[in-house]
């Protein structure tokens, strides 16, 4: 069979999302490892952050994987693993003590 633009596109199912508050100087982690049926995570955040996925007691640094804000990553995991997110230090971002250049938000879906 030819392959054309009718064909199906390459998808996954949606599970657990998880909501991660990121801000500058501390980790943040999923509170719960990921699904036993878990190989794929997307995330996407409002802000700049920095991640890292491993096990145990996870934590993320600005020198971990740079995701910027608004854009979707999809990544492959492991069951049980977890991701600890950092907001990134950005150059010539204006900071302040509060307010939302020193926090953001980060999803972090499950897929299978």
């Amino acid at each position: 069979m030819a392959s054309g633009f009718l064909d199906k596109q390459p998808s996954s199912r949606q599970g657990v999302t998880q909501i991660v508050s990121v801000s500058s100087g501390v980790s943040s982690a999923t509170t719960a490892a990921f699904g036993s049926a878990t190989y794929q995570i997307r995330i996407c955040s409002d802000t700049f952050v920095n991640y890292n996925i491993g096990t145990s007691s996870v934590s993320a640094s600005s020198a971990n994987s740079y995701l910027p804000p608004n854009w979707v990553e999809f990544i492959t995991v492991t069951p049980g693993q977890t991701l600890a997110a950092i907001k990134a230090p950005v150059e010539g971002q204006v900071t302040t003590s509060t307010g939302p250049a020193q926090s953001g938000t980060l999803w972090v879906t499950e897929l299978s």
